[in-house]
């Protein structure tokens, strides 16, 4: 069984106090991973939303091997975010396979193994999309093979859906199912739940209780299809991204029981350094494999009611001021170059 990282660094824009150009990003990403840096053993290159250089991937495989001893795909892992819609964006999400197909090839010829092993589909509605998704890269993974002169029958991509929203975490249940049967999925399945989505359009609360809602299914669903499932949590260190922090950390591992890989995103690393988010992962490290979160269906029943409760004052507050956030958001400086920069 390869390994199932625990802390994920991601190019979130959350940060305060720093702006991370895509010039800095690939030495961001080595010092992620670095013992003497962030400790992290995931690294997310983000192609959503973000001016990512499609040489991005292979760059930081360059450099791993140039300035550590990790092994892609063994010991530490590189791992793109795809745009979320084929239909409104065909060529970015190709030219994203096409990156994963480049940082696979730097891998083979300096390891003899893939190395970039999973891809994230962002904003997962169907499992349509993940199955075409997953098609997708292996037509163009073969078409990069035959030119490249590498061999591709062994290489698989896996791909781990992102599902964001409120009611795709109420469901996630059944769409796993689906994905899974659908596509042959074995021994294993990384999920992502994304807390920050559904705190935005629905509340702090909503939110919470639906990603623990999530967090429970998996478990279910592991059970009754023999399939082990590992849920990333997308959350930071705000109280409304999920209040992730050194200091917060006890209750925040015991309220998201379950999880096996949180994201360490760019307004923990650079708000409480690297020593702090060390410290941090190592707890996480500790308590990863905790009994996760379980509810029967009477409490599931309970705790959605609460979250509609929650999630409709919520939305009655927030139409309320809505224009003013709108307001105050212009004077947010941007810490991460996005594509409406251009």
């Amino acid at each position: 069984m390869r390994k199932i990282p625990v802390a994920m660094a991601t190019q979130h824009a959350d940060s305060a106090s720093k702006r991370v150009t895509v010039r800095e990003e690939v030495d961001e990403a080595i010092l992620s991973f670095k013992r003497d840096g962030y400790s992290c053993d995931e690294y997310l290159v983000d192609y959503m939303g973000k001016l990512t250089p499609y040489h991005q991937i292979g760059q930081i495989v360059k450099k791993v091997v140039e300035k550590t001893s990790f092994k892609p795909g063994v010991d530490v892992f590189v791992t793109p975010r795809m745009v979320s819609s084929f239909e409104e964006e065909p060529f970015r999400q190709l030219m994203t396979m096409l990156a994963i197909g480049e940082g696979i090839k730097y891998c083979m010829d300096s390891f003899g193994e893939q190395g970039i092993i999973e891809v994230i589909q962002a904003a997962v509605t169907t499992t349509e999309e993940l199955r075409n998704c997953k098609m997708r890269i292996e037509d163009l993974l073969r078409l990069v093979g035959k030119y490249l002169k590498f061999k591709v029958e062994n290489v698989e991509m896996r791909i781990i859906p992102l599902m964001g929203g409120m009611a795709e975490h109420l469901s996630i249940e059944k769409m796993l199912s689906l994905f899974a049967k659908d596509v042959g999925v074995k021994d294993y399945m990384r999920v992502f739940i994304g807390k920050s989505e559904a705190a935005l359009l629905y509340g702090h609360m909503a939110s919470t209780l639906s990603c623990k809602i999530a967090i429970s299914d998996c478990k279910r669903l592991e059970d009754s299809l023999d399939l082990k499932i590992y849920p990333i949590l997308g959350c930071g260190a705000l109280p409304f991204r999920g209040h992730l922090t050194l200091e917060n950390s006890d209750n925040f591992l015991n309220e998201y029981r379950g999880v096996q890989t949180y994201t360490i995103q760019s307004g923990l690393r650079y708000g409480q350094g690297p020593k702090k988010t060390r410290m941090l992962i190592e707890k996480i490290r500790e308590a990863v494999d905790k009994p996760p979160l379980e509810f029967d269906e009477d409490e599931r029943q309970d705790i959605e009611r609460m979250i509609f409760i929650f999630a409709k004052n919520y939305l009655f507050e927030i139409s309320e001021i809505a224009e003013k956030i709108s307001l105050i958001s212009e004077y947010v400086p941007d810490q991460r170059e996005r594509l409406l920069d251009v």
